[in-house]
């Protein structure tokens, strides 16, 4: 009987030192997944990060073509002012001339 209870024992040591070995190798296994699981968050928040700056870069790009065809529409339109107002001082020093030659002649 002795003899049964000191079986039972070695194989209950040999199973349990098995289950030590698959304790550790799952603990080892869990270590690893872990360390994948914060690498692709990490890899996720960067990918996040970069979706939203070429969100911000989209409207940024939207504001600036928007403020080159303001410029563009202000520089036409200045332009413009100053062709009249060449125009307009053409026009007066014109007058001038004609109104001081009516003067004269009289």
């Amino acid at each position: 009987m002795l003899g049964g209870i000191q079986n039972t024992i070695s194989v209950l040591l040999a199973k349990n030192q098995n289950l030590k070995q698959d304790i550790l190798e799952l603990k080892s296994a869990l270590n690893a997944s872990r360390t994948v699981t914060n690498n692709l968050r990490t890899q996720l928040r960067k990918a996040e990060k970069v979706d939203t700056l070429k969100e911000e870069l989209d409207s940024t790009r939207k504001k600036l073509n928007g403020q080159i065809e303001e410029s563009n529409r202000l520089d036409e339109i200045y332009d413009e002012l100053e062709q009249y107002t060449r125009k307009n001082a053409l026009e007066r020093m014109g007058s001038r001339k004609n109104f001081t030659n009516l003067f004269l002649v009289s």
